[in-house]
């Protein structure tokens, strides 16, 4: 794999190599959009900063370029992809199971 370059389920059965803005849009529309609570301060936060609305889960990526919540995001991917031990074999297995 290259740097930029990421091993996703989007269904059972389905997986895709997506690049760094994709792999965060689908983790934003299909994680974080189900499982924060609305109406907190921190939802409130990401809409402000990233014009992400967590009640909905059509983020399309796009966002201020300046954006923390994404420049987190993306220091968090990069950071787990460096240290993570055992990433060729969350691959392997995301490829084998349905």
């Amino acid at each position: 794999m290259n740097k930029d370059e990421y091993w996703a389920r989007v269904s059972p059965g389905c997986i895709m190599r997506v690049n760094q803005k994709e792999f965060i849009r689908l983790w934003v529309n299909h994680v974080l959009c189900r499982l924060m609570p609305q109406g907190t301060p921190y939802d409130w936060e990401v809409q402000a900063d990233a014009g992400i609305e967590l009640g909905r889960s059509d983020w399309d990526g796009e966002s201020d370029p300046k954006s923390e919540f994404v420049f987190e995001m993306r220091a968090c991917l990069k950071e787990f992809m460096d240290f993570c031990p055992v990433k060729k074999q969350i691959k392997n297995d995301l490829v084998k199971s349905p």
